[in-house]
């Protein structure tokens, strides 16, 4: 039987991924992948350079999601600057960066024609990364377009309309293992409130793990661009 792979994924450089939900995954024997805006390590309330690599030896994968995470009026210099530059980044830290993750935001609903198939935003992600997030279609059946891998946002920040409880996460789960689909879920700020549903979510995903049901995984390696651990 195939091991259906397991995946979190963090934006926006928030200090909680570090503080909060590295300490439960680990703990568990999990793993995740940050989505860094490269302009915000360091700041208040984001994890540090020195943070990023004490998870990148746990096995956690790096990708990038923008220097600035404003994706408003993208001309191609400004396509460069958060597109390129963001890789170019982390590849000097020493991360190959193979995943772009779009922001997302009003600019979606307001320029929606900058993010469409054949845009200048998705020509420069194809020459520039191995694949890429783009939406939330979820869950994806494998083997994955690395090119429109989604997942199951389980929460965002304090916007209601956003966050999940923990019986609907449990159910895009359960239904990701019924159907053999890697199991994407993506989180943003997971302190306060947020870090009960974390940890219920990951206790339920420990009953897949020990029967040897799911595997955990990094984006990387659940979308065919790096190998998955037997």
């Amino acid at each position: 039987m195939k091991k259906i792979p397991v995946s979190f994924g963090f934006d926006d450089s928030c200090l909680s991924t570090y503080a909060e939900a590295f300490p439960i995954l680990r703990e568990n024997g999990l793993v995740g992948c940050i989505s860094v805006v490269t302009d915000f390590v360091g700041l208040e309330n984001r994890y540090t350079w020195e943070n990023i690599r004490e998870m990148a030896d746990q096995g956690w994968e790096i990708v990038s999601h923008t220097r600035t995470h404003d994706m408003w009026d993208l001309t191609p210099e400004k396509i460069r600057h958060e597109i390129v530059e963001s890789r170019r980044i982390l590849n000097e830290h020493g991360y190959p960066a193979l995943v772009f993750i779009t922001p997302g935001g009003p600019w979606q609903s307001k320029q929606p024609e900058q993010f469409l198939p054949g845009s200048l935003l998705e020509q420069a992600v194809r020459r520039t990364y191995e694949g890429f997030i783009n939406g939330e279609e979820h869950p994806v059946k494998l083997p994955a377009d690395p090119y429109r891998i989604g997942r199951f946002g389980c929460e965002c920040y304090d916007m209601e309309q956003y966050n999940r409880t923990v019986p609907e996460i449990v159910t895009e789960i359960d239904k990701a293992v019924g159907e053999g689909s890697w199991c994407h879920l993506g989180w943003h700020d997971v302190r306060g409130r947020h870090v009960e549903t974390f940890s219920r979510v990951v206790k339920h995903l420990r009953r897949y793990l020990e029967k040897g049901t799911m595997v955990p995984a990094t984006v990387s390696q659940a979308a065919g661009l790096e190998n998955v651990p037997a």
